[in-house]
């Protein structure tokens, strides 16, 4: 079943395993496919600049849906592609925004207070959010007096810690306050039959996706915060664990520290190096505050594919200058990854390979196996090794003439990595894992947490 609109694929493989369950062979299909459909609607009422228009989506006997952008002081007019782009877009975050945003699930547990605190946003990307969210995460660091405590040597006091994430999510909480005061505007001039201005529409999508990747897991370290010093327990307290095992649930991606340095060099950060010690100190003192920082640096991952796949929703995407608008290009960034690549030897005597994180995750590509029968001296690569559904590079291996085998590493840029430890004697046990010394990779990215 495919959920979505748009340019897709499908992959069907067979796998040949032997009675020990060892893989033999395997072979597989690709095809590129184009799913039709998408969301179909009557009559929605848009403005792009000073222009009204109606926008309607209908669907053929096929399926194929066609949308429809009228404009209605001239009917038979013609308009524009990328007028039509954001008409559509405009509706489209009405319909799937808009209407019934407090219901979302994920921002349905915030709570409005009188409190209200604007936030000016440049975009729903990923960029434009890490950009809010940095300014504040040093604003907050430096309010706290925790980097000159930090320079003289003190050791920290986790309650400064605590304050300052209870500060942080009094004004998250604010935050939300004035974005909903905005979504409540709109929802009650919708209703009066006023259209959506694509600027506002942008301005929506943008508040939502702030809201439901930055606010909720501020607001939520503040509360566990607050139930910790409430709970007889404190920290210890079962209900208390729920709460910080549900916000670690949230920062479980592998790439966090480089993509908190990257958002640190974006901000423009003197001493990145002297802040990534200081977040480490803290984070070693409070784990909930490392929690929180890393549940929005993880989320960020996805925003921009999200983004991306409600154009694709809409049969949008194909729009270069809405896409450039909603996802702006950001700078090159680099990811670094500490890994050990690890080897055993199978019954058949084929060499079986892979990499470990340093968090201990273990991550096999889908070829990943040195033929007994390879040629003496010439390199034999892997299949791609991707970690969070991104390549960071090749697996190399070859036999020697002495019958040990030699590890090595091919990153994304083509750049040779090889490490200290990297040879398996030619008596090497069967099925034991053996690894290399540990290797730093860096993969250059499009964007901080690619």
């Amino acid at each position: 079943t495919f959920n979505r609109a748009g340019p897709s694929w499908v992959f069907v493989a067979v796998v040949a395993d032997d009675e020990d369950e060892n893989e033999v062979s395997w072979h597989g299909i690709w095809h590129n496919l184009m799913v039709l459909g998408g969301p179909t609607f009557d009559s929605v009422p848009v403005r792009v600049e000073s222009s009204s228009y109606e926008v309607s989506a209908e669907a053929d006997e096929e399926g194929e849906v066609t949308n429809s952008v009228t404009s209605v002081s001239t009917p038979g007019a013609e308009v524009d592609e990328d007028t039509e782009a954001k008409a559509v877009y405009a509706a489209g975050v009405r319909l799937r925004m808009l209407d019934g945003i407090f219901e979302r699930e994920t921002i349905s547990d915030l709570s409005v207070g009188f409190a209200r605190k604007m936030l000016t946003l440049e975009s729903p990307s990923s960029g434009s959010l890490l950009k809010a969210f940095t300014e504040q995460y040093t604003v907050a660091i430096a309010d706290s007096g925790l980097s000159e405590g930090f320079a003289a040597g003190e050791a920290i006091n986790p309650s400064v810690v605590e304050d300052m994430l209870i500060d942080s999510a009094g004004l998250a909480s604010a935050q939300y306050s004035s974005m909903a005061s905005y979504w409540t505007s709109h929802q009650v001039w919708a209703e009066n039959g006023r259209g959506l201005l694509f600027t506002e529409a942008v301005t929506l999508h943008s508040q939502l996706n702030y809201a439901e990747n930055v606010i909720v897991p501020t607001v939520q370290a503040g509360e566990i915060v607050r139930a910790a010093r409430e709970a007889e327990l404190g920290w210890e307290d079962p209900d208390v664990q729920t709460m910080v095992d549900e916000l670690d649930g949230r920062a479980s991606c592998h790439n966090a520290e480089a993509g908190l340095r990257s958002a640190l060099e974006a901000a423009g950060v003197e001493d990145v190096d002297g802040s990534l010690e200081l977040d480490a100190e803290i984070r070693s003192v409070l784990p909930v505050f490392g929690s929180a920082t890393d549940s929005v640096l993880c989320a960020m991952n996805a925003v921009d594919n999200e983004i991306s796949g409600f154009l694709r929703l809409f049969s949008i995407s194909g729009n270069a200058a809405l896409q450039e608008l909603l996802t702006p290009e950001p700078p090159v960034t680099a990811a670094l990854y500490q890994l050990r690549i690890v080897a055993r030897l199978g019954e058949d005597g084929r060499v079986e390979h892979g990499i470990t994180l340093a968090d201990g995750e273990q991550v096999l590509p889908s070829e990943r196996y040195l033929p007994a029968d390879a040629p003496v001296g010439e390199w034999q690569l892997s299949s791609d090794v991707e970690v969070d559904d991104d390549s960071i590079g090749q697996i190399r291996t070859r036999w020697l003439e002495d019958g040990r085998i030699e590890l090595g590493f091919v990153s994304v840029g083509g750049g040779i990595v090889t490490p200290g430890i990297r040879f398996l004697a030619a008596d090497i046990p069967t099925g034991v894992w053996l690894q290399s010394s540990e290797i730093e990779i860096e993969v250059q990215n499009i964007g901080a947490l690619e």
